[in-house]
């Protein structure tokens, strides 16, 4: 394995041809006894112990990002076992995660997240509990490690296993609700000024968070669109009216409650 360092960027400069290459140890006598022995190839001994290297995640074919979609934020481990959610960044090594730890339902991976080059793995312990990280369980023993993505919903979701197969739960951050709708310059980068009325449910959506534009407390808001499991249509304060007015349109929320019995636009 040692001569294939030559080819790792890290290594190029003992390559032949590299600036080092003279400063290159002699390891000729350990290439006779390799060859001599005949000695395997080091991935020969990573796939002797796949349960460990491969069912355990320590060596992952992908490192990515965890994203939460609303926010637009990162999840990262900010030192020790604290974990966050912050601005997405290609240069920060706390937001770099592979699966990792045996899956205890099919005896291989994975069963959690890693932190990319460090032994800690993302944990939750209960329902209401805080996501830290902690020594990581290459064998998937330790049941708060249990996390999975749901591909279909996209969730972060507490996983069952082979001897807890009744966990259940999902991932993620309490946002407070309502975030004011302010009128902005329309080069301003720093708002979100792209909004469409959505057809199935009759609300206003703000396109990049998909939140509903609601009338609360007597001026607009951002809020997560609340729809009608009956009707499949939002109401109440993100019920709104597009009313043609002196050759404009004007938008008007009308349905607020016996306490607000005027609209407002």
């Amino acid at each position: 394995w040692l001569e294939k360092l030559e080819t790792y960027p890290e290594f190029s400069q003992f390559a032949p041809g590299g600036l080092r290459y003279k400063d290159r140890p002699d390891i000729s006598n350990i290439l006779e006894v390799k060859e001599r022995l005949k000695c395997k190839p080091f991935g020969w001994f990573l796939r002797r112990f796949k349960k460990v290297y491969f069912d355990g995640g320590l060596v992952p074919d992908k490192v990515f990002h965890i994203k939460d979609e609303r926010t637009n934020m990162c999840i990262e481990r900010k030192g020790g076992t604290k974990v966050v959610l912050r601005p997405c960044s290609e240069q920060s090594p706390g937001q770099l995660w592979h699966g990792a730890n045996r899956d205890t339902l099919t005896n291989t991976c994975c069963s959690s997240f890693r932190n990319w080059n460090t032994d800690q793995c993302l944990a939750i312990d209960s329902i209401g509990g805080q996501l830290y990280t902690g020594v990581c369980s290459t064998w998937g023993d330790f049941t708060s490690q249990w996390i999975k993505l749901d591909e279909a919903t996209h969730q972060l979701q507490i996983a069952p296993g082979a001897y807890a197969k009744t966990r259940s739960g999902c991932i993620g951050g309490q946002r407070p609700k309502g975030t004011d709708v302010t009128l902005e310059d329309c080069e301003n980068p720093n708002f979100r000024q792209i909004f469409k009325v959505d057809d199935k449910t009759g609300g206003i959506l703000e396109v990049q968070s998909g939140e509903c534009l609601t009338a609360a407390n007597g001026k607009f808001e951002l809020s997560p669109c609340e729809i009608d499991s009956d009707t499949g249509k939002v109401g109440g304060e993100q019920k709104f009216s597009l009313v043609d007015f002196d050759g404009k349109t004007r938008i008007e929320a009308r349905d607020l409650g016996p306490r607000r019995p005027d609209a407002l636009c």
